[in-house]
């Protein structure tokens, strides 16, 4: 009976050790997965903040904009941002921003409302204008998680 208690016993040892490795495994992959997903987010949102900096540089130009594509570092991403003209008082906004590695697209439609009076000073009072998103969309990310090596969870 002594060596069977022992062929049981590394029998048993080893089922434990076998899943303790796949539990290892799963860890990893979820971890690579969040880590991935997160920087998706992180990316949309950078795109979320170019359209407001498009629309803060239209509304501080008044004669126009003389150039149509912009890109800038900020929180550790990049954001690319162009501006095409669709028609008089419209605009659109295409911007793309990218975190560790991973980007997303988003498209802005821009018009130009003409607000009331603002006033400046107790003496004079200006006529305002600015631009304000009218369609906002995000394009789909085509992420297949099982196409990238992380394999069934």
């Amino acid at each position: 009976m002594g060596n069977s208690k022992a062929i049981m016993l590394g029998a048993i040892s080893l089922i434990i050790g076998m899943y303790a490795v796949k539990i290892k495994q799963a860890d990893q992959s979820v971890a690579q997965i969040g880590n991935s997903r997160g920087s998706e987010l992180q990316a949309l949102e950078l795109a979320k903040t170019g359209v407001d900096l498009a629309v803060n540089e239209l509304s501080a130009t008044q004669n126009g904009i003389s150039w149509r594509s912009r890109q800038k570092s900020i929180l550790g991403g990049s954001v690319n941002y162009t501006i095409d003209n669709i028609a008089f008082g419209k605009e659109k906004v295409t911007v793309t921003a990218t975190y560790n590695g991973q980007s997303r697209t988003v498209i802005a439609e821009l018009e130009k409302s003409h607000g009331g009076q603002q006033q400046i000073s107790r003496r004079k009072k200006k006529n305002w204008s600015r631009w304000e998103v009218s369609k906002l969309y995000v394009k789909p990310n085509k992420k297949n998680w099982h196409s990238e090596g992380h394999g069934p969870i």
